[in-house]
């Protein structure tokens, strides 16, 4: 690590150190804990939704209206209930001015003495060398790109998977028939059909030849081990001993003097010609280790040269911000990730097996009971009603109407008609807030400033879309440039799919904030099995800018595609 002068860290900078906030309790591992809850949720979990996948009735037909509105009625009452105006008056807890409230915050200290604030900052800097020790400083590895952000960017590429995503599953399951007719063995062998490719191409012939690595007889491997070493005598042995202790060559073997206890004798001299020595290199002679040392006291006699490196490592680690280095032992924020993993893996529940079940959903129905509809429409309401609760349903107040004085007398032609009616504001409803959505409340616990923070990165975002045209005239040509100070993340991507000659991309920064230093070159060919798109992600406050150069004269102009994504954070 690189040190300043008076030996703090100058990497350890207040930006970074406040970046350790996200692992407090209340942040980080508390979202990674409601993400792991909501995965597990025995309501609206992934288990719970393959349970309601496993009860979808695969016949169904006729319906009684009476008791189907009144069901609907008693649900709506429910949900009406939940959603007070008491409860929307929660939200006027974040009527306070934020920017005043940052502004008072005093930015300089008065009313101490160099003794006193010496005495204060050497207490300062125990304390947090206390806290942050050898092992929570070893819990920041766990912060590389290679580690915990590329586990959660794992986990939010498998929530958002077009495939086998939440919002994948919720279009899959929007789109089951509520009425259905028909089916037929032909339908039935190419859903079977489908399912059984899509295994076969998991277990391809490759993987199938990894077992061939187990065809050979253990018992019989360990039983030829052999329990005693053969092979030797006492001869052989003399000879290797009389080998050992002289040269191939003369002189022969002196026990006087090639023996264990001369050799030991020789040692014993050794040893005190070395105490000797040490002995004079220690007298001290004012530029020897004494005068060194008398040297390094009198620099640290003067403490007044650390205490504005010490005031500041003070600030940035404090005990709460050591502390929170402990969530990223195996035991807490890892075993967490690895869990979350784990769910989203499972094969019987997991993401990807509910997919494979849905899939696996007939298309074709026929034939049911009023008793059987009225048993899988109550099991569903039971749980749409267990999902909107009354602390998510404290977040809405989208239903802000009189139920009773509505239900008083009809406003519209017949009471019939006002149930169709609210059947379209049920079905609407339950369209917008299932269970999934629901979950999404509970995701309103945070801080503010961390939601104004996350806001602004993604209102404060852009784009640019190429394609660039390659000239004729050849050389280095600047394909996209970028030539703002603000600081910001880069996304870039760009294709040579309409190159005949090979040819250089490369990246160009102004980390001086003049000129221009090669970031990184790639080289890219126009084979037809070869790699003809690539991408690049840094994060910058300088100009940047991407070109191209072809190796050999293309002949004529040509376009280049390429996308940049910009999202300023500041």
């Amino acid at each position: 690590m690189a040190v300043g002068k008076n030996g703090v860290s100058i990497n350890y900078t207040p930006a970074r150190a406040g970046y350790l906030d996200e692992l407090a309790a209340a942040n980080l591992p508390t979202d990674i804990t409601a993400i792991i809850n909501d995965l597990a949720n025995g309501v609206d979990g992934l288990s719970a939704l393959k349970t309601l996948i496993d009860a979808i009735p695969t016949t169904m037909v006729g319906t009684n209206n009476a008791a189907l509105a009144a069901s609907w009625t008693a649900a709506l009452a429910t949900a009406l209930g939940n959603y007070t105006a008491a409860r929307a008056g929660y939200l006027d807890q974040l009527d306070f001015a934020l920017q005043e409230a940052i502004a008072a915050i005093p930015t300089t200290m008065v009313g101490t003495n160099n003794a006193a604030l010496a005495s204060a900052w050497t207490a300062a800097l125990a304390t947090a060398l206390g806290n942050y020790t050898a092992a929570r400083a070893g819990y920041l590895d766990e912060l590389a790109a290679a580690n915990l952000p590329t586990d959660i960017t794992a986990i939010i590429n498998d929530l958002a998977n077009g495939t086998d995503g939440l919002g994948a599953l919720k279009a899959l399951i929007d789109a089951i028939p509520t009425t259905m007719v028909g089916t037929n063995s032909a339908a039935l062998a190419s859903s079977w059909t489908a399912a059984l490719a899509t295994a076969l191409a998991s277990y391809t012939a490759v993987r199938g030849g990894y077992l061939d690595q187990l065809d050979f007889n253990l018992q019989e491997a360990i039983a030829a081990i052999p329990t005693t070493m053969v092979g030797t005598n006492n001869a052989a042995l003399a000879s290797v001993l009389e080998d050992a202790m002289q040269k191939a060559t003369g002189p022969a073997y002196n026990q006087d003097t090639d023996s264990l206890e001369a050799l030991r004798e020789l040692l014993d001299t050794i040893a005190g010609y070395l105490t000797t020595e040490i002995a004079d290199i220690l007298t001290d002679t004012g530029s020897t280790l004494p005068g060194l040392l008398s040297t390094i006291q009198t620099d640290l006699d003067n403490p007044s040269q650390y205490m504005a490196n010490l005031t500041t490592l003070e600030t940035r680690l404090s005990a709460a911000r050591a502390g929170y280095l402990d969530e990223l032992a195996a035991a807490n924020l890892p075993t967490d990730v690895a869990g979350i993993q784990t769910d989203l893996d499972n094969a019987v529940d997991g993401l990807g097996a509910l997919k494979a079940l849905i899939d696996a959903i007939p298309t074709v129905m026929v034939g049911t009971n009023n008793a059987a509809l009225a048993a899988s429409w109550t099991a569903a309401l039971a749980t749409a009603l267990a999902a909107y609760t009354a602390v998510r349903g404290g977040y809405l107040d989208e239903l802000d109407f009189d139920l009773n004085a509505r239900l008083g007398s009809p406003a519209g032609a017949s009471l019939a008609a006002d149930l169709v009616t609210i059947d379209n504001f049920v079905d609407n409803l339950e369209g917008r807030l299932t269970a999934t959505r629901a979950g999404y409340l509970d995701q309103l616990d945070f801080a503010l400033q961390e939601a104004i923070a996350a806001i602004q990165a993604v209102v404060d975002s852009a784009e640019a879309v190429g394609p660039f045209s390659y000239l004729d005239a050849g050389g280095e040509q600047d394909v996209v440039e970028d030539t703002a100070t603000t600081r910001r993340r880069i996304w870039l991507d760009f294709s040579n799919r309409n190159m005949a000659q090979t040819g250089t991309f490369r990246i160009y920064r102004k980390v001086d904030g003049t000129n221009y230093d090669l970031y990184v070159g790639q080289p890219v060919t126009v084979g037809g099995s070869d790699e003809r798109a690539f991408d690049a992600e840094f994060t910058t406050n300088q100009a940047w800018k991407l070109t191209y150069q072809e190796d050999v004269n293309e002949g004529a102009a040509r376009a280049i595609p390429y996308n940049v994504v910009t999202q300023v954070i500041e």
